[in-house]
């Protein structure tokens, strides 16, 4: 080893003080005393800061003084015996303060006057050190919080820590967030971080807890805040709570145990600790459960009627009986009424501390709170020890200092890979999370300079902006990057397919391979294959997948799958099924994609592709289910949808959201209403599709105001309804002529800003014609971005409907003018309308121009708009609806003989309709004959014939429907 420079004596020591206790064994040296540093048991402690208990705490009693709060504050010092109080700890200090956070001995407080001297405290009871800071816009509101690690600061002669301020903000979209300034004892400044969360809970009891370098904060929701205190990063991390419904309010805490962070909760069901696995995934693991009761009956003594205390806290306001105050190493130190006590969660058990009791009470006593201390007086008298001893062995490195050197470096290189981890692990947490700030966070830093930039992480942080959408930058950033490897190439593609940018993506690709620096590879390849899937032409999906066999990579089942969903998106299911069949590896994504493809374009062949499934043993997923469920509702196939019922509840799938709304839609699709009712009532959680198809089914069955019903309660449910459920409703009223409930419902659509859609606006314009409303349907026509041939169909029948049988022709020109193509329906309605405004010369020239500008062949529909000889020569035997529209006609135009014969010829094919004789009756009565009248009658009679009594509803209150017939109704009494 060459000769190394003089280098400061406090290097080494500083550096093997900041690394794990893990990796300590693992540095190889010559060097004996250095064997001798690792192998000391004292060293070891310090470094590991392991099994260190709670050595005491703060109680602070605040005492009302006009309208300022006086503390009073005591330390209770945790020993074998009962804890002796003392009440001077804080006598050094200038002035009364009150606490507002510690941590490892080091304690932070305000004045209690803040508006009269706004100013902050960090002092060491021990020692008595103290400082004065500066209180910028006090506020009392603001969480503070100490970052101070000793064992990263063994040497150093003065305590190195940081004080963060925590304030809620509001931003512009009015969302909570929260902001973050810092103090440093390094520069003795304050510093407003640049970090902001945002996060709609509160921070719950204000109490910061601080482990390895990252600041922690529950919340009364159900998440987490985490501050990374050196880089000045935020997340937010999910806390464990169980899927149960509490009733009462319960308690937490977080702790270090183990090197792992512990989330610990009472409620009602118990005590429960967990420990988190992984900060990015929010992964916890179950480490003790037990009953309140399990609790109670272990501990009489302490715990004494613990349940029925615990489950009588039912607002946030009330003071608990358990309150939760640190977990530390296995122990839980809790308040249980007035008592503090001490709980070993490994031996079970439990420790009395002291009674809150010996405070006594006083009549303006205003709130308590407890700090807790885990290296306060006690273990700081330790702590100085152990540093006194090191600074003595240390002097015996001085002359082989040099045989460090190398070890520092590789600590060093090793301290560099976990920072690197740190940053992989956090953009990866950003992407899965569509994080964008925090991932910007993360680059800016690169940019700086304040992280190492290499390849691997800028492929991160490009992976980053690819999955989060901000392709901008990421393209940005990939033209930057001085080198690209396959990684680099493959992010990008997989960002602009994943977003629909599959031109761009095809386009990067040729490049890519005009490049010739990076050969793809398989996740390539996926990408590619995804954009031609997306690409009308087909052909390049082709000569793609031709580059996959020619290199090799046809065994990828992932590659036949992209390739089989382009071949199926584009309606090739036989060169799919040859694919497919020819595909040695199968897995249920390929099926799946079989399935899909099938469902989108003809489920025939859906129910024939599932038995094969079967019977080649694979195990279907919940896509699978939902897919073949959706076809078999489709193509009507009841036995089949309930054998594949059958087999979902023994799969265990059954639970997913979306399998269970296909459940609904097969019942529902097949006539089944009331079975769809009932697996709908199984559900466990719904969302708005279930509600919709609920809602659809009843109106389907005929009952549009359970529809209504149905959509009442979706919205008492708090599910915000879509354009569906929207569409839905406006049929609902349209069937019903509930005009009042549809402005409300169309009120609602404009409330909750809908995305604007064509069929929504159809039922819409639907619902006021029907409703007898034209300026309503007028209304919403007029302000129609894109109509649709349904949108210009609906307004000529409505306008037909409602006696603007003129304005519906002037409609339809209009639609020709604009160059829209009319159908088969389009011109029903317009010889309708030429029915009822008795427009003969109209009605023929739309009846020619049908056939001749148009190409349309004439249906039934068509022909009951002409006159008798043309009934006649229909290629076609004509229905009784046509006969007894000519009858309908005839009554009009007084031509009693031609409506002989048509209601002869209705009455021939339809013996048993009522119409036929009614309309032959109004006729014969049009003209006095009374007699035909009477005859007619009696032929009724002697064919059994009975007239469908009309009926009507009147809407009272809640109820809308009162029949009328022979018998009164039950809401009769209330009809004035």
């Amino acid at each position: 080893m060459g000769n190394v420079g003089e280098q400061n004596s406090d290097i080494p020591f500083d550096v093997l003080s900041r690394l794990p206790t893990k990796y300590l064994p693992r540095l190889k040296c010559v060097c004996k005393g250095w064997n001798r540093l690792i192998s000391d048991p004292i060293f070891m402690k310090v470094q590991s800061r392991k099994k260190e208990p709670v050595s005491g705490f703060f109680c602070q009693q605040r005492f009302r003084l006009g309208n300022e709060d006086i503390p009073t504050i005591t330390h209770i010092p945790v020993g074998k015996q009962e804890a002796k109080l003392f009440q001077t700890v804080f006598d050094f200090l200038p002035e009364h303060v009150v606490l507002l956070a510690s941590c490892n001995g080091l304690v932070c407080g305000r004045s209690c006057f803040p508006r009269i001297d706004p100013c902050l405290y960090i002092c060491n009871p021990l020692n008595h050190e103290w400082m004065r800071l500066t209180w910028e816009e006090p506020n009392r509101e603001d969480t503070f919080a100490l970052a101070f690690d000793p064992c990263r600061d063994l040497l150093g002669t003065s305590t190195k820590f940081k004080l963060i301020r925590v304030k809620q903000i509001e931003i512009e979209s009015k969302a909570l967030c929260f902001s973050f300034d810092i103090y440093s004892s390094d520069t003795r400044a304050w510093k407003k971080s640049e970090e902001i969360c945002k996060c709609n809970s509160n921070l719950y009891k204000n109490k910061g807890f601080y482990v390895e370098g990252v600041l922690h904060w529950l919340t009364d929701g159900d998440e987490m805040l985490t501050f990374h205190v050196e880089n000045e990063l935020s997340w937010l991390v999910s806390v464990p709570l169980p899927a149960i419904e509490f009733r009462s309010i319960p308690e937490a805490c977080i702790g270090h145990s183990d090197d792992r962070l512990h989330y610990v909760l009472v409620s009602q069901y118990g005590l429960q600790i967990w420990f988190l696995e992984d900060y990015f995934e929010s992964k916890w693991s179950l480490k003790l459960s037990k009953t309140l009761e399990e609790m109670e009956e272990q501990h009489m003594m302490f715990l004494y009627n613990l349940r029925e205390r615990v489950t009588q806290r039912l607002a946030v306001d009330m003071e608990p009986w358990v309150d939760l105050l640190a977990f530390k190493d296995g122990y839980l130190l809790m308040r249980v009424s007035r008592n503090i006590m001490l709980y070993n969660i490994e031996t079970n058990r439990m420790q009395l501390l002291c009674s809150l009791s010996k405070f006594g009470t006083h009549s303006t006593f205003c709130t308590k709170k407890l700090f807790v201390c885990f290296r306060c007086l006690v273990s700081n008298k330790c702590y100085h020890l152990s540093v006194n001893k090191q600074m003595h062995r240390l002097a015996v490195f001085q002359s082989t200092r040099p045989l460090f050197y190398s070890t520092i470096a590789n600590s060093y290189t090793h301290f560099s890979t976990l920072e690197e981890n740190f940053c992989t692990k956090f953009l990866t947490s950003c992407a899965q999370t569509s994080n964008l700030l925090h991932g910007k966070v993360i680059h800016a830093k690169f940019i700086k300079g304040l992280f190492p930039n290499s390849l691997y992480l800028q492929n991160h942080v490009l992976n980053m902006y690819s999955k989060c959408g901000d392709l901008i930058s990421g393209h940005k950033l990939f033209d930057e990057m001085p080198q690209r490897n396959v990684v680099s190439w493959s992010a990008m593609l997989s960002g602009f397919t994943q977003h629909g940018f599959f031109n761009q993506a095809l386009s990067l690709f040729v490049y890519m391979l005009r490049d010739g620096t990076s050969k793809p590879n398989e996740f390539t390849f996926v990408s590619v294959l995804q954009a031609c899937s997306l690409h009308e032409n087909l052909d390049l999906a082709y000569q793609v997948y031709a580059m996959v066999l020619r290199l090799g990579f046809e065994s990828n089942v992932f590659l036949v799958n992209a390739f089989l969903t382009a071949l199926m998106r584009h309606g090739k299911k036989e060169e799919a099924l040859e694919v497919f069949d020819e595909c040695s590896n199968k897995d249920i994504v390929t099926w799946n994609v079989m399935l899909s493809g099938y469902l989108e374009s003809s489920c025939l062949d859906l129910p024939k592709f599932w038995v094969q499934m079967n019977h080649e043993g694979l195990k279907p997923d919940c896509f699978t289910f939902a897919s073949v469920l959706t076809g078999l509702a489709s193509v009507g196939h009841l036995n089949m949808g309930l054998q594949v019922h059958g087999q979902l509840v023994k799969s265990g799938h059954g639970t997913e959201i979306c399998v269970q709304n296909s459940v609904v839609d097969m019942y529902i699709k097949n006539q089944r209403l009331f079975d769809g009712l009932k697996a709908f009532n199984e559900m466990g959680e719904k969302d708005v599709c279930s509600w919709t198809q609920i809602a659809a089914g009843w109106l389907e069955y005929g009952e549009p105001t359970k529809a209504l019903e149905a959509i009442a309660e979706m919205r008492m449910m708090g599910i915000i309804p879509n354009k569906f459920t929207l569409a839905t409703a406006f049929n609902a009223c349209a069937n019903l002529s509930f005009l009042e409930e549809g402005k409300k419902a169309h009120g609602l659509r404009i409330k909750l800003g809908v995305d604007i859609d064509v069929c929504v606006d159809n039922a819409l314009i639907d619902m006021y014609a029907k409703c007898g409303s034209m300026d309503g349907a007028w209304g919403v026509f007029k302000v129609m971005d894109d109509r649709s041939i349904v949108s210009w169909t609906t307004m000529i029948m409505g306008c037909a409907q409602n006696g603007q049988a003129r304005e519906a022709l002037k409609i339809f020109d209009e639609m020709i003018l604009k160059g829209i193509k009319p159908n088969y329906i389009t011109f029903v309605c317009a010889l309708y309308a030429c029915s009822q405004g008795m427009f003969t010369d109209e009605a023929w020239k739309y009846f020619s121009s049908m056939t001749i500008d148009h190409g349309i062949s004439p249906g039934e529909d068509h022909y009951i708009y002409e006159a008798e000889e043309l009934i006649l020569s229909m290629p076609f035997q004509p229905s009784a609806s046509v006969w007894q529209t000519l009858l309908n006609a005839c009554q009009v135009h007084g031509d009693i003989e031609t409506g002989k014969r048509a209601a002869e010829h209705a009455i021939n094919l339809d013996r048993k309709d009522p119409a036929s004789y009614v309309l032959l009756s109004n006729m014969f009565a049009g003209f006095n004959n009374w007699d035909d009248v009477g005859k007619l009658r009696e032929l009724m009679e002697t064919r059994d014939v009975k007239k469908v009594p009309g009926t009507s509803w009147i809407k009272l209150e809640k109820d809308c429907s009162v029949p009328s017939g022979p018998k009164f109704s039950s809401m009769g009494s209330k009809i004035s």
